[in-house]
């Protein structure tokens, strides 16, 4: 077998992420033989409104923070980019928190070293790590994004102040790769977030009729089901689809390791 192809070669995989971002998932699989289905089901747009960040952002530069938690690479990049275009730096006194590796690298990348990131790469984790108030942190974050964060560090003593620095849409439709889905004619398909798995059950289809409900792959189902973690296992559980791997570490590598040790 040619070295760095064990495992994964001929198994045609589908990825879900938005095409923004999923081309360290796609180079990753592909260096390990995998056929790579783009299938991206969401795709990434500014918020509906500007003005919660852009008030934050005067605060920010007033020293009211004593945190800015980052839940994401989107969030990393879209809030930045908006502090540039305001002319607002984050203070030295403000400590910034990641949720893990890949958004940590998003910080260094535009020399925002994070003070913080959790052992598990979890918001829920994050949220723990940051210990007890009072003070007030600062999450950009997408609309509409789950609350059981901003729910345990307001429990914590924190005052916590939500913006939106993005919104997840659904992506088009009606694509080649849409209908390889719904034909059956893949193997596995990843999920790295929750929205992403919401979006490809509405946009491709009941579960049970794609060989995605019911047992585990383990008991014998062909197609395998990989979650990049414990958040996006639930939701996709939620909506009737099964969940064959989570991805111990919640990162991209994480979820290829997770394959990779699947398939090897």
């Amino acid at each position: 077998m040619t070295p760095g192809r064990e495992g994964l070669a001929g198994q045609r995989v589908i990825v879900t992420r938005a095409r923004e971002q999923s081309a360290g998932l796609t180079a990753r699989l592909e260096e390990l033989g995998a056929t790579v289905i783009h299938l991206p089901t969401i795709s990434i747009v500014p918020p509906d409104s500007w003005s919660g960040t852009d008030g934050a952002a005067l605060r920010l530069a007033g020293g009211d923070y004593s945190w800015v938690a980052f839940t994401s690479s989107n969030g990393v990049t879209r809030f930045l980019d908006r502090l540039e275009q305001l002319e607002v730096t984050i203070p030295q006194a403000t400590r910034v928190a990641a949720v893990g590796r890949s958004t940590a690298r998003a910080l260094a990348s535009r020399r925002a070293h994070p003070d913080l990131v959790p052992a598990r790469f979890t918001a829920l984790d994050l949220a723990r790590e940051l210990g007890r108030g009072p003070g007030r942190v600062l999450v950009p974050r997408a609309a509409g994004a789950p609350q059981d964060m901003p729910r345990a560090l307001r429990r914590a003593g924190w005052t916590v102040d939500e913006v939106a620095v993005y919104r997840t849409v659904p992506a088009p439709g009606d694509t080649p790769a849409v209908r390889t889905a719904r034909a059956g004619r893949f193997d596995v398909v990843t999920f790295s977030s929750a929205s992403t798995v919401r979006y490809f059950v509405n946009v491709v289809g009941p579960p049970s009729e794609l060989g995605l409900g019911g047992a585990s792959a383990q008991t014998g189902e062909a197609r395998v089901v990989a979650c990049i973690g414990p958040v996006t296992a639930e939701a996709a559980l939620s909506l009737g689809v099964r969940v064959d791997l989570v991805a111990p570490q919640h990162t991209v590598d994480g979820l290829v390791a997770a394959l990779r040790h699947h398939f090897g």
